[in-house]
């Protein structure tokens, strides 16, 4: 059915991207997205002015934020890049790149596009960014289940490993919406692993 009609795009996405991009690829946010200028939308001239900006954006293929959303976006970012452990992870990681397979027991056709992937001192790395409300444990154990954490690490450890042989560990990098913006880094253990191998498997 989501396949067939695709949602539309909620504020909680397009803020994810937003804060994606100017983790990862930074360089290329200008092209992706627009930041809105001051623009009184209460009055009719307003309006047209807004409108026609925007129409311009989509015809560009580029995305219309609020400057709120980008100065938001941008202190996690800083935070996140303040924690030495994420730097480390990150740096000179590859981003952004689709991986796909056909799985062997069923012929299923899949896709994954991990956030970054990093090899250190011999170790591979597979690196999730998550924005998140809180990032203590209870609550990352709490959005994993919500959210499908198991399932998506199944996915892009089975795509890295069909298509580079690598065997990564796998680390959520969280950072919280609200200032002072924590960050947190989780590692996926085996029971998580294994428990999102068994949802992988069933489902296809």
């Amino acid at each position: 059915y989501r396949m067939d009609t695709p949602s539309p795009a909620t504020d909680a996405l397009t803020f994810g991207s937003v804060f994606h991009k100017l983790v990862l690829e930074p360089r290329y946010f200008s092209r992706e997205f627009l930041i809105a200028p001051e623009i009184n939308r209460r009055t009719t001239a307003g309006k047209e002015q807004y409108a026609t900006m925007v129409a311009m954006a989509e015809a560009g293929r580029r995305t219309v934020i609020e400057q709120d959303l980008y100065d938001l976006a941008a202190a996690m970012r800083d935070s996140l890049l303040k924690n030495r452990y994420a730097r480390l992870l990150l740096d000179g990681a590859q981003v952004e790149r689709s991986f796909f397979w056909t799985d062997e027991i069923t012929g299923t056709k899949c896709k994954c596009r991990p956030d970054a992937i990093n090899i250190i001192g011999g170790t591979a790395y597979i690196i999730d960014l998550k924005s998140c409300l809180h990032a203590t444990p209870r609550a990352f154990r709490q959005d994993a289940v919500a959210y499908g954490y198991p399932l998506q690490t199944a996915m892009c450890r089975e795509g890295v490993r069909r298509a580079t042989g690598l065997d990564c560990r796998f680390i959520f990098a969280c950072v919280e919406k609200s200032a002072p913006h924590f960050v947190a880094l989780y590692e996926a253990d085996e029971l998580f692993l294994r428990y999102g191998e068994d949802q992988m498997r069933e489902l296809l």
